[in-house]
């Protein structure tokens, strides 16, 4: 039986809206089990490009523990952190020797806040360390509308003595006055004169009863004007130093369920280690990567993406749900485009993401409802849509780098020579020709390098001939694990498939 195509559900590319439907986890993908791996107690950080999953594993990880009796579980986001930060140093920046103090203050109060959230009941007993923990943190951020500013206290005496003697001719009026004034101004601690009190109390809460689990996305879009004199990455690194050191605390109080997961960007993590000489040990081992591009498959219907496509098509549609993956396979995609199978043509057009495949397919969908296939002339059809929204994805990817204009100076330089495949020499005499239209470029090979990190263009060279005696080339991809890190300026340099008709 073939159904159409609209019965299909492969989720939304938007992980933080998939994961908001009731139902989502039914759709989720665990044979890759990063679920797993990132349960376990080193492991904290989920890793990967915009756009391979990271917040909808995050969201199930938070879905699944839910179930489970007597552990807190909480989503933050930059918003989260800039707020705090608003009311703590009141608009002022972050500075370099305070970045891990202030870290440790946000995470340890957003955990109190947890565990003394709830009925004012169960705070009425003052001997409770919870009770304790509130009073905290009801005096530090009072409910009411007002806060102390000032506080001044003044005293002072005065007393007047009179004597007289009847008995004798003397008579004596005496009058003694003693005055006594002081005045005390209060102010508000700071936040890190209160740290040590504010840890104390939550390990002593915690140690009774209590789990937290927390997950910290967004970290990718954090301002770097949030800080001074220091780099956004250092402010990075600091919290990920922070997060481990609390991780490990939780471990020996026997918290075994407790931990701090963030999610951050692979790039972020690789610009990391170039600001710092000690990040690789704290990353390696507590990184938990998405990366689908594993070439451990012989049939095109068990790559790992397409295996996450199949299980999405099972799972939302029942007469599919008992068909294997060579079966499901030949039923939606039994013909080859441009002679390669349909996985190997979606490879060549996305970035190896989740996002990306499912992109594709979508439109495809929704213009083809009835269809009961993808037909190889679908992707034709839509190659143009898909390299438009492909661009914009890469746009956003680029848009909270530094750098980013220069990099889009790039992509404008390489758009302008409309060429699929160049030399360097060409993009250099180019650019030297028509320098005033890239003002941001300051080193051209630096942004090339940038492009080829990115995806932009890669390297390509022949690598000997097919039985038919045509040459027979190979690709580098910067994104890709296998590839280096740098491109090799002395191969051809060639036009990602995703981009070449968004570029044409």
């Amino acid at each position: 039986m073939n159904i159409d195509l609209n019965k299909i559900n492969l989720g939304s590319i938007d992980g933080e809206k998939e994961s908001s439907d009731e139902n989502f986890d039914r759709l989720f993908y665990t044979k890759n089990s990063k679920y797993q791996e990132i349960m376990r107690p080193d492991k904290f950080i989920i890793s990967g490009r915009k756009g391979t999953g990271k917040t909808i594993l995050a969201n199930y990880i938070i879905k699944d523990l839910s179930t489970q009796k007597k552990i807190i579980t909480k989503i933050f986001t930059k918003n989260d952190f800039k707020l705090q930060k608003l009311i703590d140093l009141d608009y002022r920046s972050l500075k370099q020797d305070e970045l891990t103090l202030f870290w440790k203050w946000f995470f340890l109060l957003q955990i109190a806040k947890s565990l003394t959230s709830g009925k004012s009941l169960k705070f009425k007993n003052p001997f409770l360390i919870e009770t304790k923990l509130k009073k905290f943190l009801n005096t530090k951020y009072p409910d009411d509308v007002f806060k102390l500013i000032d506080f001044s206290q003044s005293r002072g005496t005065k007393s007047i003595v009179k004597s007289q003697y009847k008995n004798t001719s003397a008579q004596i009026n005496g009058e003694a006055e003693d005055s006594y004034s002081k005045s005390e101004n209060y102010g508000h601690k700071q936040y890190y004169e209160n740290i040590v009190k504010l840890e104390e109390l939550v390990f002593e809460c915690l140690k009774k009863k209590h789990e937290v689990f927390f997950i910290f996305d967004d970290l990718d879009e954090l301002d770097e004007e949030l800080i001074e004199d220091t780099s956004y990455f250092k402010l990075i690194k600091s919290m990920l130093e922070t997060t481990n050191d609390l991780n490990m605390k939780f471990q020996k109080i026997n918290k075994k369920k407790s931990k701090i997961i963030v999610l951050l960007r692979s790039d972020i993590l690789t610009e990391i280690h170039a600001h710092s000489s000690n990040s690789n040990k704290v990353v390696t081992l507590g990184e938990t990567k998405l990366y689908w591009l594993e070439k451990r498959f012989t049939e095109p219907y068990e790559h790992a993406l397409m295996d996450l496509i199949l299980h999405k098509v099972r799972q939302s549609v029942n007469e599919y749900s008992g068909l294997s993956n060579e079966a499901l396979y030949k039923k939606l995609f039994p013909k080859k485009i441009y002679g390669k199978e349909i996985i190997f043509h979606l490879l060549d057009y996305s970035f190896g993401r989740p996002r990306d495949i499912i992109r594709y397919l979508q439109l495809i969908i929704d213009n083809n409802p009835n269809e009961k296939f993808f037909d190889p002339q679908h992707f034709k059809d839509y190659a143009q849509d898909y390299s438009n929204w492909f661009y914009q994805e890469l746009m956003n990817e680029i848009s909270i780098r530094p750098n980013k204009n220069e990099i889009i100076d790039g992509l404008t330089l390489i758009n302008n020579l409309k060429k699929p495949y160049m030399k360097y020499q060409q993009i250099e005499q180019y650019y030297e020709t028509h320098k005033s239209d890239y003002p941001n470029i300051k080193n051209l090979k630096d942004v090339i390098k940038q492009l080829f990190r990115l995806g932009v263009i890669g390297n390509s060279w022949m690598h000997g001939k097919n039985q038919k005696g045509e040459p027979r080339y190979h690709y580098s991809w910067g994104y890709r694990d296998d590839s280096p890190k740098n491109p090799n300026f002395s191969q051809t340099f060639v036009i990602h498939y995703g981009l070449k008709k968004y570029f044409s």
